[in-house]
């Protein structure tokens, strides 16, 4: 029996090591972008969120949803931060307003998503004009509904660190930007007092992307 209570204590105090020593690795982030290895970095959908908010009842509260699914790349040239070109892709179908009858009314309704026949929401950059270090203009192209328009996201680098839990260098984002729903045709309930401006908020994670063999 104490040696049964001995072990489960040896046990605790190796977990606990190897916790502080996890946490320990973790450095904070930095803000050196020429410490950071070029190339292709992957979004980690486990610390990402894609947010929106618009008014509702004339302007009563701010209404707000999110989408459960999506992915995005992110190619980073060290050397030409401008030259960088980020690619998202939403599933449409994943709405989440906390109300189940009306996310089915929002994919389906043919003035608002209509992602039966356009499942996938994606926005691809066009242009990056950097502000300073840490923030930067992305212009790029949203797709919904079937349209496309010209987009510009407020996009802040909050650093990157070497997380030992997923093993590899991470950068992270925090960006926000907001258009016209009218633009892309989704003006269902629009005299109903609905708005039209659609602000969306975004936090991601991107990994280093792992090189592939070509042979």
């Amino acid at each position: 029996m104490v040696y049964a209570v001995r072990m489960k204590i040896k046990i605790l105090h190796i977990f606990l090591l190897s916790l502080i020593v996890l946490v320990a690795c973790a450095k904070a982030p930095v803000f050196a972008p020429a410490a950071l290895p070029p190339g292709q970095w992957q979004l980690d959908p486990d610390h990402a969120s894609i947010v929106f908010t618009l008014s509702h009842g004339k302007g009563l509260s701010q209404f707000t949803g999110r989408f459960d699914s999506f992915d995005a790349s992110l190619l980073f040239d060290v050397n030409n931060p401008q030259a960088s070109k980020l690619l998202v892709q939403i599933d449409a179908n994943s709405i989440n307003t906390g109300v189940a009858a009306l996310d089915k009314k929002l994919i389906a309704h043919r003035r608002v998503l209509a992602a039966k026949t356009n499942p996938v929401i994606s926005f691809e950059s066009t242009k990056i004009s950097e502000v300073n270090q840490r923030q930067a203009k992305v212009t790029g192209l949203l797709s919904l509904r079937g349209q496309s328009r010209s987009i510009v996201m407020q996009t802040k680098w909050n650093g990157s660190a070497f997380d030992p839990l997923r093993r590899s260098q991470v950068l992270g984002f925090s960006a926000t930007t907001s258009f016209d729903r009218r633009d892309f045709g989704a003006d269902a309930w629009k005299n109903f007092g609905v708005g039209n401006i659609i602000s969306v908020t975004i936090e991601a994670e991107f990994i280093k992307a792992p090189i592939i063999s070509e042979k």
